[in-house]
């Protein structure tokens, strides 16, 4: 069973074990956590999912619940085929694919971006449910966030 964070308004799995780089934000609707290139990826809910590559996001498997949530996982090194994938199923691996990719990370967004606030590092409720503006913030898989810190 994955290591997991589970998010109790509507049990979201945390994708994937890392070091939230870059939380929710104006313009930023998701979390970037920093990956070693091939760490699994799994979905954070039940839902269909279906298989995206773009310029700027690469590889990016994409999850829609029948509640009408969805998510979204970008920069994979590989990616599941299409189908139904309850939460927990491995749906790709952690990679560094397409231009906005600094370096191998988990960009995870959704639909509903105030549940990703929760996954914040922060101890303290963070309003409305989005990072606060001096929670940690890296470029997306800067090999530092992977570093221990004093």
């Amino acid at each position: 069973m994955p290591i997991a964070l589970l998010l109790p308004a509507l049990q979201l799995l945390h994708p994937m074990p890392g070091v939230i780089t870059q939380g929710v934000r104006e313009g930023h609707p998701a979390i970037d956590i920093a990956c070693i290139t091939g760490t699994p990826v799994r979905a954070a809910h039940d839902g269909e999912g279906s298989v995206r590559r773009s310029r700027t996001h690469g590889t990016t498997f994409e999850l829609r619940g029948s509640d009408g949530l969805e998510t979204s996982y970008s920069h994979l090194h590989t990616a599941m085929p299409a189908g139904f994938y309850k939460r927990g199923d491995q749906i790709g691996t952690c990679g560094n694919t397409g231009i906005w990719s600094s370096g191998p990370h988990l960009h995870f967004e959704s639909n509903r971006p105030q549940l990703l606030g929760s996954l914040s590092t922060d101890e303290e409720p963070v309003p409305n449910g989005l990072v606060e503006p001096n929670a940690p913030v890296a470029t997306g898989g800067s090999p530092n966030a992977l570093t221990p810190r004093p």
